[in-house]
């Protein structure tokens, strides 16, 4: 219904197109514009004419009423601007806006360019031939960059200098350094401001790729030249901009895409403001309607670039790797490095120098003089293939992986005591990947799953019920690897059924935690071990929780870009009012049919309160799609 409202309004506001300018009237058609609502960050209201700007401060507008008013905005600016002489000050604040009306109204005026020079030479980004936009993974162990993060790097035109210094653009709140609950309180609430930032890509790389361990593509803008100097225009305006940060919507994936909507303000899929924005869906709008190239450039991090180095390491290789980077190592004559042939010697620096780049991005001293002392015996190879030449993006553009959200239709039978059970459910996420999803594009060690919850009918006379919410659930099973050996961790938080020994299935609080290492068996195989710590909370125990500390064993197996497979099992002992074990195994088998369509099997059961295994057999459609 939003979309169709957005719609209706856009054709309105392009039929207003077609009038110039050059009366009140006629400027109260071009307050509805869909250029000019860009430029204020404007969308209608509930009612046509009901407006209300985005941006929260008022330094941004030159009327009183401009957040809720675009005529009366556009008339200030009008008055403004073309008095005589012309107000360069406001001018050169809103210069973008001026522009605009300059060309619509037909002024015979000088350009921005000729009355702020000063304002525009300031500009870091002034020399820019282009913009790119890029795309952050996912961060788990950060609420605020769980769905991942964009933002925009302006190319300089001289090419003499490193890529790593040019300027960039991103949109984040200011959180004081808070985290935790808090953190995801303020972001839910809008309890945050947020602001437009710039930086060096080098700071940029170091926070994304090194620090938070956070691979990044880069998807080069296809603006013109025009539409760059239009875009860096306003980026002043930002200057003066003040907005609220809301963590599900207007975030910095959405406060980037729109920056191309003024450049496309007649496009509707930017017009519409969808109910929630996750990252990687943005990309693919620009991707869509052509905004953006096709095949993006991959910077690999820090992790990314140790695990491809650590895969090409033998085991003697690998020990003289941490060797030299605990300082053990003095000079090229010593055996063995003495004895690998150059290639293999400059294998072993690389991946040396890579690991303590990794433990300088965890805090640890004293590894600048080590780094210095590997460059110069480095130095002495010559020249031989560098190692990082050879790291590829195993996991894919994300652009290639299955949409956001989903709807999932499920089939089934359950099985208890020789009784079966027919039943069908619907359920649905709004974002955003499971270990048993198409893999393509996601990373293959990361399960993120939000408020996603189950109906479930029985045909056999039974009503519509809740038979489970999950409100989190997240995964982060990075396999061990000879250089490093990252600890695997996942946790939940549900409401599901529980059969109890009354045989009544009722609905518990079930948040869990595990912990405990992830091994590559092979290239498609994983095999995890973790302990692990349920808790049950409900008014049919008799202290209204019950605790189970357990262990849980996963294989996570990949055959190519359309099967997977997870089998889980685990076992827990409750001794509180239970004294019981609990065991759950499951068995899930997914293949992928297109971006938009995947089925899978499950095999579950489970031995729980009543003392008694059920089995489950379920067959899922999941339909994927995105907000936009």
């Amino acid at each position: 219904m939003t979309r169709l409202w957005h719609f209706l309004v856009g054709v309105f506001l392009n039929i207003a197109l077609c009038v110039t300018p050059s009366s009140g009237d006629d400027l109260r058609q071009l307050s509805v514009d869909s250029a000019w609502l860009a430029l204020l960050h404007t969308h209608p209201g509930a009612l046509f004419f009901d407006f209300k700007s985005e941006i929260d401060s008022d330094a941004f507008f030159l009327s009183p009423s401009g957040k809720y008013d675009p005529y009366k905005e556009i008339v200030q600016n009008v008055e403004t601007f073309f008095q005589e002489p012309l107000n360069t000050e406001h001018i050169c604040k809103f210069p973008a806006r001026y522009e605009f009306l300059r060309e619509r109204l037909r002024k015979e005026v000088a350009t921005v360019e000729e009355l702020c020079p000063e304002v525009l030479n300031e500009r870091r980004w002034r020399d820019a031939k282009g913009v790119s936009l890029v795309f952050a993974e996912s961060f788990l162990r950060n609420p605020a960059s769980m769905f991942g993060h964009t933002f925009l790097r302006f190319e300089r035109r001289d090419l003499k200098h490193s890529r790593l210094l040019d300027d960039t653009l991103t949109f984040a709140a200011s959180s004081g350094g808070q985290g935790g609950l808090s953190l995801v309180f303020n972001g839910l609430t809008g309890g945050y401001a947020g602001a437009f930032k710039s930086a060096p890509y080098y700071i940029r790389v170091k926070q994304y790729s090194d620090i938070d361990r956070r691979d990044l593509r880069e998807y080069r803008a296809t603006l013109t030249e025009d539409e760059l100097r239009f875009l860096q225009l306003h980026m002043i305006e930002l200057k003066h901009a003040a907005i609220d940060y809301y963590f599900f919507d207007e975030n910095c994936s959405y406060h980037l895409l729109s920056l191309f909507r003024i450049l496309r303000p007649h496009e509707p899929l930017l017009q519409s403001k969808p109910p929630y924005v996750i990252p990687i869906d943005t990309v693919r709008v620009l991707k869509r309607l052509g905004l953006i190239e096709k095949v993006p450039v991959y910077r690999p991090s820090l992790s990314s670039e140790l695990q491809m180095m650590s895969d090409l390491l033998t085991v003697e290789e690998a020990e003289l790797v941490e060797d030299i980077s605990a300082g053990e190592f003095q000079h090229v004559s010593e055996q063995p490095y003495s004895s690998l042939a150059p290639d293999r010697q400059a294998l072993v620096l690389s991946a040396a120098d890579t690991l303590l780049r990794f433990h300088e991005a965890d805090g640890q001293e004293g590894t600048v003089l080590k780094r210095k002392k590997i460059a110069d015996e480095r130095s002495l190879i010559g020249r031989v293939r560098s190692p990082a030449s050879l790291v590829s993006d195993k996991k894919g553009d994300p652009l290639d992986g299955h949409l956001s959200s989903a709807v999932r239709a499920t089939t089934g039978t359950i099985l208890y005591r020789g009784d079966l059970r027919e039943f069908l459910s619907l359920g649905g996420r709004p974002a955003l990947h499971a270990l048993s999803d198409p893999a393509p594009g996601y990373q293959r060690e990361a399960e993120l799953e939000f408020l996603e919850p189950e109906l479930r009918w029985y045909g056999d006379g039974g009503t519509l019920s809740l038979e489970k919410l999950k409100l989190f659930r997240l995964q982060a099973m990075p396999a061990t690897m000879k250089l490093y050996q990252p600890y695997s961790w996942k946790m939940s938080s549900e409401l599901r059924r529980f059969r109890f020994e009354s045989e009544e299935r009722k609905l518990v609080f079930t948040p869990s935690f595990a912990v405990g290492r992830s091994y590559r068996v092979t290239t498609a195989l994983r095999a995890s071990l973790l302990l692990s710590g349920d808790s049950y909370f409900s008014s049919h125990f008799d202290d209204g929780v019950e605790l189970a500390p357990g262990v849980i064993g996963q294989l996570q197996w990949s055959g190519g870009q359309r099967w997977q497979w997870l089998i889980e099992g685990g076992a827990s002992y409750a001794p509180l009012d239970l004294q019981s074990w609990l065991s759950t195994f499951s068995a899930k088998q997914g293949y992928s049919i297109n971006k938009q369509l995947a089925q899978r099997l499950t095999i579950r059961s489970s031995e729980e309160g009543a003392r008694d295994r059920d089995y489950e057999f379920m067959l899922n459609l999941d339909y994927f799609f995105s907000s936009f």
